[in-house]
């Protein structure tokens, strides 16, 4: 799942869990079970591409949105709140390393770890189409963060 899904997801269980411990062992947890839902990842876009890049971009800044908002709109739960949204999307930073060695050579490699392997064996459904599933989550976490923020 992209940045800003696991973002909106943590975000959601920081503040919606009362206990800030559970909330946030619950939100690095909730990486890994977004991650077996469908979702989006397009092999037909070049490996270190401007346009795989673009993506990345977007997707961080959008993480980065959810972080801002819930400042402005909750300063009193925005602590909690941004650390379970950075924890629910933590997981994704062990995949720095390939991608920047895939923008230096235009190649993938796959680090070879239990870690990975495991992050990698929970993602079974990335595909294409995944972007529509995509779609409806952010669309789905927005309104419960909304509804969250407003009261």
């Amino acid at each position: 799942m992209r940045a800003t899904n696991h973002a909106l997801t943590g975000a959601v269980i920081g503040l919606s869990v009362g206990n800030p411990v559970l909330a946030l062992a619950v939100a690095f947890v909730s990486h890994f079970v977004c991650d077996l839902i469908p979702h989006h990842d397009d092999p037909s876009i070049p490996l270190g591409s401007k346009e795989e890049s673009t993506i990345l971009l977007v997707d961080c800044l959008g993480a980065v949105g959810v972080a801002t908002f819930l400042f402005v709109l909750r300063p009193e739960a925005w602590f909690l709140a941004c650390w379970c949204a950075f924890l629910a999307t933590s997981p994704d930073l062990m995949w720095v390393p390939r991608f920047l060695y895939r923008v230096r050579t235009h190649k993938d490699k796959l680090p070879n770890n239990p870690v990975t392997r495991f992050h990698a064996w929970v993602q079974p459904f990335a595909r294409p189409w995944g972007v529509v599933i995509e779609f409806i989550w952010a669309t789905g976490m927005i309104t419960l963060l909304a509804n969250l923020v407003v009261i």
